[in-house]
């Protein structure tokens, strides 16, 4: 019953992304019914709008830290911030990787986890 479900669902999206995207032009358009990017060049390639742009581009953002000491990666920086406030204790930005990030980033992600420091207590 549970994988019927899934191929209905699945065929009802497409479905609705293909009439609703299908004849529009190669844009990047806003979708509030599913709360996602798409771009009618690649429907099933739908989310965030850094992901459908990756996707397009067939290029991709990374963002190396390290927790615990070990290395870790995000390709969104909203996920590297959560990381850095939540996991504060642990979460640091090395030098080697500093470049990856611009100023803006670094200034955030210092003030993100001396607030989760502070959140701790």
């Amino acid at each position: 019953m549970r994988k019927l479900y899934w191929k209905i669902r699945y065929t009802y999206e497409r479905w609705y992304f293909e009439n609703k995207y299908g004849n529009r032009k190669n844009k990047v358009y806003y979708d509030k019914r599913y709360d996602c990017y798409v771009c009618p060049k690649l429907l099933d390639e739908r989310g965030p709008v850094e992901y459908v742009i990756a996707e397009l581009t067939r290029t991709g953002l990374i963002y190396k830290y390290k927790l615990n000491g070990e290395w870790a990666h995000d390709h969104f920086f909203v996920e590297v911030l959560l990381n850095a406030y939540n996991e504060a204790e642990v979460f640091e930005i090395p030098q080697e990787v500093e470049y990856q990030y611009s100023q803006q980033e670094l200034d955030m992600l210092r003030k993100a986890v001396e607030a989760g420091k502070v959140g701790e207590k």
